[in-house]
């Protein structure tokens, strides 16, 4: 179909499960391609995030960026109802981290938690999300904050310069411990031991 491409994972047998903007969950397994068919009402052939575990089971934001999971291509919301989800991440301990458009939760043995400013997590969209070597989660915020949680120590980091505030969308932790933060409109920034440097336009980006 035209329908775009949004997010691509690979699950634990090998499928690659792809999600678009209205056309639908796709999965490509042994040289063959099924779509199914999610809830959702009117918008449920939109995919914004999809999320193998080990279990088998696939979770996804869909329709609304409402979460649903599923096993063998058969969906249903989970419950209670969690909305706005823009980013998915299984880490290796089996919990499910999400960002959503009012922040941080996860998913611990099939309960949601919702991190609020009392946790140290701020009320704004959460669109990337990262593991390192270590097992932090690494979450990155809509007003530009960097937040790390390790053994539920919650730790906020932040550039200082002009374009502190541009949305992070999305994250990447490396072999040597740096976190590589993607930004709308801020560049790149390379995050270790505390410290931001900013790469931007002027270190031979195409673009910020």
């Amino acid at each position: 179909g035209s329908s775009a491409s949004v997010t691509v994972s690979e699950d634990p047998a090998g499928a690659i499960w792809v999600g678009t903007f209205g056309g639908g969950l796709h999965r490509w397994l042994r040289n063959e391609w099924q779509t199914f068919t999610l809830p959702g009402g009117t918008r449920r052939g939109f995919v914004f995030s999809v999320c193998p575990d080990e279990d088998g089971k696939l979770w996804t934001s869909a329709g609304e960026e409402d979460l649903y999971s599923g096993v063998g291509g058969r969906f249903s919301p989970f419950s209670p109802a969690v909305h706005g989800v823009k980013a998915l991440l299984r880490g290796r301990d089996g919990r499910l981290w999400l960002g959503t458009k009012s922040g941080l939760g996860v998913v611990t043995a099939g309960q949601f938690r919702q991190f609020y400013p009392e946790d140290g997590v701020a009320r704004n969209d959460v669109r990337a999300l990262a593991e390192d070597a270590t097992g932090a989660i690494w979450a990155g915020m809509g007003e530009g904050t960097l937040y790390r949680v390790a053994s539920n120590t919650i730790a906020s980091y932040r550039p200082t310069d002009a374009w502190a505030g541009q949305p992070i969308w999305s994250l990447q932790a490396d072999a040597e411990g740096v976190i590589w933060v993607g930004t709308f409109r801020g560049g790149l920034l390379r995050f270790r031991d505390g410290k931001f440097v900013r790469l931007t336009t002027k270190d031979g980006l195409p673009d910020d």
